[in-house]
């Protein structure tokens, strides 16, 4: 699946993913290109993202 996405991105932007308890931090691993994080929402180039949390039943 990993592959067939890069193959329709134009370029790949990764993400440093920092856990702390129930706090997850999400930074840009290079500043070249244009991306904001706030809170749970991710801005890159013009787009939004919003990271919803979801807590299924029965799991701890």
């Amino acid at each position: 699946m990993e592959v067939q996405l890069a193959n329709e991105a134009a370029t790949t932007i990764t993400l440093e993913v920092v856990i702390r308890g129930d706090q997850v931090a999400l930074t840009p691993a290079s500043a070249t290109y244009q991306v904001i994080v706030r809170g749970n929402e991710i801005i890159i180039g013009g787009h939004r993202i919003v990271l919803q949390p979801v807590v299924r039943a029965g799991s701890s």
